[in-house]
C-alpha cells in the first residue's frame, strides 16, 4: 500500500473541539490516519450544583427501574459521585440500563454495568422507541444527565406512561481560556476541518470568538463535520455549511465519513 492510502488524511488540519478529558480518543484517530489535530475544547462540564437529587434517586433505585444514559460524560460523573458516596458504580447493575449510543455503552461496560439497550440511532428519539415496548404503567425511569439536555426523552417517556424521576449530574459550560492556536490556524486559514460532537460545541464557539472577523472566517473558512444530526442542525442554524455527517453516530463511524469524503469513497 501507498502512503495516501495508509494515511488518507495526510496535510489535513483538523479542530476537534470535544472536552479535554474526552478529546484524546478522536485525535488519536485522526492523528493515526496522518491527519494534524489542534485540541481546544469548545466545551468543559462541572458537577451540579447539588448532588441531593441524584443521592436520593439512588438510594430509591429498585430492580425494576430503568435508568437510562445519554452520554459517557454523564456515566462518568455519575460513576464518581458513587464512589464518592463509598460505593460502586456496579451496584447499579441491579436495575436494567439503557444507553443513547456506542460510546455511552463502552463507558458503562467499564464501569463492569451491563446494557440492555442501545437503540440503532445513536440520539434521544432513537432511544425513546426502543424502550417504549419494555415499559409498564408508571415503571420507574430515572434518568442521570445534564442540566441542560433536550427534554425529548424525559417527555416521551412520561407521555408513555413511565414515573420519570431526572437527576442533573453535570453541568455544561463554555471553557476558559480562549482559543489560542485554533483560532490562529482559523484566522490565517491553516485550518481545513473543524469537528462538532455536540450541540454546546458550535453554540459554545460561537460565544468564545473574539470578533465579527472570526465569525466571518468559521462561516467561508473551514469544512465542517458534526457527529450527529441535532449537532449539523445547530450548526446550519448558526450560518454554517455541514459538509459530513456520519451515518454511524460514534467516533469511528465519524473519522470514516471523513476519510471517505477526502478520498472520494464509499463509509464502511
Amino acid at each position: 500500500m501507498n502512503e495516501a492510502s495508509l494515511r488518507p488524511l495526510l496535510g489535513l488540519t483538523f479542530w476537534n473541539t470535544r472536552e479535554a478529558f474526552a478529546a484524546p480518543a478522536l485525535t488519536t484517530r485522526l492523528t493515526g490516519l496522518g491527519g494534524r489535530v489542534i485540541e481546544r475544547p469548545t466545551i468543559a462540564h462541572l458537577p451540579p450544583v447539588s448532588w441531593a437529587p441524584f443521592d436520593e434517586a439512588l438510594a430509591r433505585l429498585t430492580p425494576d427501574t430503568w435508568i437510562v444514559f445519554t452520554s459517557a460524560t454523564a456515566v462518568r460523573f455519575a460513576a464518581e459521585r458513587i464512589e464518592v458516596l463509598g460505593a460502586a458504580a456496579a451496584g447499579l447493575a441491579r436495575a436494567s440500563i439503557a444507553a443513547v449510543g456506542q460510546g455511552t455503552e463502552e463507558a458503562l461496560l467499564a464501569q463492569g454495568l451491563p446494557v440492555a439497550i442501545v437503540p440503532p440511532t445513536y440520539q434521544q428519539e432513537g432511544l425513546l422507541e426502543a424502550l417504549r415496548p419494555h415499559l409498564e404503567p408508571g415503571q420507574p425511569v430515572w434518568l442521570p444527565r445534564a442540566e441542560d439536555a433536550r427534554p425529548v426523552l424525559e417527555e416521551g417517556l412520561a407521555s408513555a406512561g413511565a414515573d420519570v424521576r431526572v437527576t442533573p449530574v453535570y453541568r455544561t459550560v463554555v471553557p476558559a481560556g480562549g482559543l489560542g492556536a485554533a483560532l490562529d490556524a482559523l484566522l490565517t486559514g491553516k485550518l481545513d476541518w473543524i469537528l462538532f460532537t455536540s450541540s454546546s460545541t458550535v453554540t459554545n464557539l460561537f460565544s468564545m470568538l473574539p470578533h465579527q472577523n472570526a465569525q466571518r472566517a468559521l462561516r467561508n473558512g473551514p469544512a465542517i463535520a458534526c457527529l450527529g444530526p441535532i449537532t449539523a442542525e445547530t450548526a446550519r442554524g448558526l450560518g454554517l455549511t455541514v459538509t459530513v455527517v456520519p451515518q454511524r453516530q460514534h467516533l469511528d463511524g465519524l473519522v470514516a465519513a471523513l476519510v471517505a469524503h477526502v478520498t472520494g469513497n464509499t463509509p464502511d
